[in-house]
């Protein structure tokens, strides 16, 4: 979701294609009375760093009743080099960040939606790098996920360890995993003239370590910024990756980050999104892995709001979602962010679009949000 904010009409690979396919395209009615209610998973959020998080916060987003925690699984923090390296093998995993995350999430009723990125410095300069261009990435890359389906998916040492897993709760085991972050942004991912194959051979790698490890776990792709500064506009990318043969089959949902300083951009988003994965034949469901409106940073108007327009815009856009919930196919809706900060003082989304202010103070928007939750405050 980090980049520039520039807006463009009917783009690049946009222009004829996704155009007609979107004029073809049955028109989006608000949902039916009947239709099922959200699941307990529906909403969430995605703090900027799960790792600063308090108890005090885990226990009041689980009284708020989230059902979806969105955080980094940052490789080279959960696999750094030592200082003299292991012998006869790759450094060994260090848990105690995560571990901590799973345990406090799982204590407060809320599943934990991983989004696994970063290439550590012992396979890459870069850790934007895609872990794809030497064996020995690759390699780790892969061992990666098995591990840690192992200690945190379905019957995971995690859950079996009482020193580890909360007691006298059931098991959140994790059973979705989200591949990268916003790959068409050189913020997170190495850009160059074959993007969006690196990230498939990215995604691939990791959804065969998934399938073989849980065969039931949900693979989410990487959600992506819509026009990122020095990247490549997500609906290209997206066509650029759907034309590569098999990618369909390694994913089961597709992640959105539908930033827009208004709701048209937001709808404009979704069915851009729908067509350019109708005219590819495929079909998934959609998850909305990050969505917000900063309180702060550059001048009011285009992205930012003032905290009762933040209120008011997230009050706008869930019902909106929530009415186009079955025609485009929405399972989740996640939340960026927790509360604000300063890890990215460029970036306005990035560091004010807290649901709370950087100290701790809620925003009117937390209140609206809750209201959607149905938990308490």
């Amino acid at each position: 979701m980090r980049g520039g904010k520039r807006e463009q009409g009917w783009r690049g690979l946009a222009g004829a294609g996704i155009a007609l396919a979107m004029l073809a395209a049955p028109a989006a009615w608000p949902m039916s009375a009947a239709a099922d209610p959200p699941s307990a998973q529906f909403f969430g959020v995605s703090p900027a760093s799960a790792e600063q998080l308090t108890d005090e916060e885990y226990d009041r987003m689980g009284a708020a009743e989230i059902g979806t925690l969105r955080v980094a699984f940052y490789w080279p923090h959960i696999q750094p080099p030592t200082q003299a390296g292991e012998p006869g093998g790759e450094p060994g995993y260090k848990w105690a960040d995560t571990d901590r995350i799973v345990a406090r999430a799982a204590a407060n009723g809320m599943e934990v939606l991983p989004f696994v990125y970063g290439t550590p410095p012992w396979t890459a300069h870069d850790p934007r790098v895609p872990p794809v261009r030497s064996e020995r990435a690759r390699r780790g890359w892969e061992d990666l996920f098995r591990a840690l389906i192992e200690r945190y998916g379905p019957g995971g040492e995690f859950w079996a360890d009482p020193t580890l897993a909360p007691q006298g709760i059931d098991p959140k085991p994790i059973t979705s995993w989200q591949i990268w972050n916003e790959p068409n942004s050189p913020t997170f991912f190495k850009q160059g003239h074959n993007t969006a194959r690196q990230y498939a051979r990215t995604l691939d790698i990791a959804a065969r370590a998934i399938r073989e490890t849980d065969p039931d776990a949900t693979i989410v792709l990487a959600g992506m910024f819509a026009s990122p500064s020095g990247g490549e506009l997500f609906e290209q990318f997206l066509g650029r990756l759907f034309s590569i043969g098999g990618v369909g089959e390694d994913f089961d949902a597709l992640g959105m980050h539908p930033y827009a300083p208004k709701l048209d951009k937001l709808r404009l988003r979704f069915d851009f999104a729908l067509a350019v994965m109708h005219g590819h034949g495929i079909d998934k469901p959609i998850w909305v892995t990050e969505m917000g409106w900063p309180t702060g940073g550059t001048k009011l108007g285009n992205f930012r709001k003032s905290p009762s327009g933040q209120a008011a815009i997230l009050r706008r856009s869930f019902d909106l979602l929530l009415a186009r919930r079955d025609d485009w196919g929405i399972q989740r809706i996640v939340w960026y962010t927790w509360r604000d900060n300063r890890l990215l003082p460029s970036c306005d989304i990035c560091s004010y679009s807290g649901l709370f202010k950087r100290k701790g103070g809620p925003k009117p928007a937390w209140y609206s949000f809750v209201d959607y939750t149905g938990g308490k405050p």
